[in-house]
């Protein structure tokens, strides 16, 4: 309404009465005054809006009563009539019917007059706010789907809104206004309601989300809610109800649903073929299966509750595994599968468990569900089988290494027996000599390469460029794998530092390269790329082994004949080879990734058959900031002593006099003991000793590392140099405690034992 609440209309056809009644009332109300019916009809369907009307009752052309009923169709202003006439029974009539609101007689009392007045602005006002809050209720239930119903105190509809009428087939609400249950629906439905609103209706509680099902002529059922509440008149009595009716057939349906899957869900719980079983996130066991139950020895239902924690049930390691490793997955995705962990059964049986676990939820309080396969009895005869194909490997390898080594042996032997002939013959012994060493330095090579494949070579890594270090061998690749091979290489710019072994790095590149120029008997394209690469964890969580961060990368790819997956799932294994018997042994993949392991990095190999290899090599990035060596591993000439004195001690014979008689070849005055304990004897006795270089392995009981410990203790500026012909996890991390340049492994030349000594003098 646009009408200001103040606004009163006046009719009359006196203007002397126009003008008597709008001096009595326009200092409270904003007056509006016509002489004339139809003047005050044209005024009002003109738009202007009054809040009452006070019109007289006898006037020309059209009456009091008729210009208010014409009155009321244009406008809802409460309407007052004044009247003259001593019959007033019409008058009354009229207010009865409500065609008026009041009336006030002639001549008025102006105090009543005004009363009038006021009390025909508050029914106005009351009435507005009621038809208000009427359409805002009519529209609330209309906006409504569910079914919204009022009934009185006998059953019967006051109001309801369209979807409660269509459910009786009816075209309007106000077709259900009047009637009851009893007469809209059948007497099977309408009985169980109506008892329903007595019971509302007697006790004045609610009635709350009751559920009915209601037959369909198509043999299907509908299923119905239905809240009802008493409404209570302004004395507290109950004048009747308010339903609210919902048609939950599709909640139905669904939680049927639900419940049918859970059922299956549960009976395939119970039926898995593993070990099954639902944690809290701090491990409690809420739920098991039969299988799971067998193995904790609790396979009553009853026993279900009291399976402890499955921490309970795991060893040591795997619950280490679990507490740094898929704890730290679960948190980053949902799902972690097939880890192997070892279990521990009731019966204290060591089981191998192949575990899965998945994450029901978010948040810590999810729940975790657990999938668990006894590998126990596989993986003792795998291990079977791997025991059984390593023997005949170790027979295979045995004989290539015995064959390469008699051919080594006859080198050495024939050239030293031209040398015990031809004793005068300088230029002659040389020769043979310098043929002997060579055939040594491939023993060497090869014992290097069967620690390599074991991971267990000691290497000497260094902070190299790796673009820098395999340039030189990038030219030397062109000659040795012929005008057939097409290289072709992309070197990153800014590589990154890292420490490797660069002989050994020399080696695994081209072992690579020769394994690809193999693939290509007819030719091809090889193709070497050297770049930075950060692995996130996403990625590095793709391998095991390897951990998110810095790397620089090595691929080496060729475009010759591939593998198929069987070949490619066993190519970095030990003395696996597709090549001819005498053309290898099987070691060159296994001894590269044996590097590459050792190095603290990773290798991986994809290949398809006709479309060829790619190779990848993962070095950590080095971060500790050292300087990068580019000199290589050969020294450029023998650095000869200053006749410091050397204590050895070296148990074998044989060793013992060629390192003394090379020592002082090299201008050191030396010392000799067998065993720790003639060396600490001479350590005790002698005045002046430079330097201690000792083996670490010896009998007595007294490692060389023991003896240096004691020697340091005597002689805190003593310096000292090992040595060994083991495989460093032999004897622990030694090589890691003592440096890489207190270390020198066996066999050794002249020159690369002149460099160390040096070294360890600092230099």
């Amino acid at each position: 309404m646009n009408a200001r609440p103040s606004r009163l209309l006046v009719v009359d056809d006196e203007p002397q009465i126009l003008k008597a009644l709008k001096d009595l009332l326009e200092d409270e109300y904003e007056v509006l005054d016509c002489q004339s019916g139809e003047e005050a009809i044209r005024l009002l369907e003109g738009g202007v809006a009054t809040s009452v009307i006070l019109s007289d009752q006898r006037m020309p052309g059209m009456a009091g009563e008729q210009f208010l009923a014409r009155a009321r169709q244009v406008s809802d202003a409460t309407r007052v009539l004044m009247t003259g006439y001593a019959d007033l029974k019409a008058v009354i009539n009229a207010v009865n019917d409500g065609q008026i609101f009041g009336y006030i007689s002639k001549p008025w009392d102006s105090d009543q007059l005004r009363l009038m007045v006021h009390r025909a602005f508050e029914y106005f006002r009351l009435t507005h706010d009621l038809s208000h809050e009427k359409a805002l209720l009519g529209n609330l239930m209309e906006a409504i789907p569910d079914r919204i119903f009022f009934k009185d105190s006998r059953c019967r509809y006051i109001r309801a809104n369209m979807p409660a009428a269509r459910d009786f087939g009816l075209s309007s609400p106000g077709e259900i206004v009047g009637r009851t249950i009893m007469q809209l629906a059948p007497s099977s439905i309408a009985t169980r309601v109506q008892q329903e609103d007595d019971a509302v209706l007697g006790s004045a509680k609610p009635l709350l989300d009751r559920i009915i099902e209601l037959p369909q002529p198509d043999g299907t059922s509908k299923w119905i809610s239905t809240t009802k509440a008493p409404v209570l008149d302004e004395h507290g009595k109950v004048s009747g109800l308010v339903g609210i009716t919902r048609d939950i057939t599709q909640r139905k349906r669904s939680e049927e649903a639900l419940l049918e899957s859970e059922k299956r869900y549960r009976s395939l719980y119970n039926r898995a073929p593993v070990m099954m079983c639902t944690t809290t996130a701090a491990g409690k066991i809420v739920a098991a299966n039969g299988l799971w139950r067998r193995f904790a020895a609790k396979e009553k239902e009853d026993d279900a509750g009291d399976l402890g924690n499955i921490l309970d049930y795991m060893s040591a390691e795997t619950r280490e595994l679990y507490e740094t490793q898929v704890v730290r997955r679960l948190q980053k995705k949902r799902h972690v599968a097939d880890i192997e962990a070892q279990f521990v059964d009731h019966g204290g049986r060591d089981a191998a468990v192949l575990i899965s676990v998945i994450r029901d939820g978010e948040g810590g309080a999810a729940n975790l569900l657990w999938a668990c396969i006894d590998v126990t009895e596989k993986r003792s005869l795998e291990k079977q089988l791997s025991h059984a194909q390593k023997m005949e490997a170790i027979g295979q390898l045995t004989g290539g290494v015995a064959h390469d080594f008699n051919n080594i042996l006859g080198v050495i032997i024939g050239n030293l027996e031209l040398l015990q002939d031809n004793p005068g013959e300088i230029d002659t012994s040389r020769e043979y000599a310098g043929a002997a060493m060579g055939a040594a330095e491939k023993a060497a090579d090869l014992i290097r390469r069967l620690l390599v494949f074991s991971r267990r070579q000691q290497l000497s890594p260094v902070s190299i460029d790796l673009g820098k270090a395999a340039e030189s061998l990038l030219r030397m690749l062109e000659r040795i794998l012929g005008k057939e091979i097409d290289i072709r290489t992309k070197i990153g710019s800014d590589l990154w530092p890292v420490r490797v072994d660069q002989a050994q790095l020399e080696s695994a590149i081209l072992n690579l390269c020769i394994n690809a120029r193999d693939a290509m008997p007819n030719g091809g394209l090889l193709h070497i790329e050297i770049e930075n690469v950060s692995l996130d964890e996403v990625y590095a969580d793709s391998y095991i082994e390897m951990a998110a961060g810095d790397y620089v990368s090595v691929v080496v790819s060729d475009t010759g004949t591939g593998m198929t997956p069987a070949v490619l799932e066993k190519a970095f294994e030990p003395f696996f080879t597709t090549k001819l018997i005498g053309k290898g042994t099987g070691l060159g993949l296994s001894m590269v990734y044996g590097f590459m392991k050792q190095s603290g990095g990773h290798a991986t190999i994809y290949s398809e058959v006709g479309h060829g290899t790619s190779v990848k090599l993962y070095f950590p990035r080095e971060t500790g900031g050292q300087k990068l060596d580019q000199q290589g591993g050969a020294e450029a000439g023998i650095v000869l002593g200053r006749g410091e004195t050397i204590l050895l001690a070296e148990d074998d014979d044989d060793v013992r006099a060629t390192a003394t008689a090379a020592l002082r070849k090299l201008g050191y005055n030396v010392l000799i003991a067998r065993n720790g304990a003639e060396a600490l004897e001479i350590l005790g006795r002698t005045a002046k000793i430079d330097l201690l270089f000792t083996d670490i392995i010896m009998p007595g009981g007294m490692t060389g590392l023991d003896l240096a410990k004691r020697a340091l203790s005597l002689r805190p500026d003593i310096k000292v140099l090992y040595t060994s012909g083991y495989a460093d996890g032999a004897f622990g991390s030694t090589q890691t405690e003592v440096g890489d340049h207190n270390w020198l492994t066996k066999p050794y030349t002249r020159r690369r034992l002149a460099a160390k000594i040096r070294q360890a003098f600092g230099e």
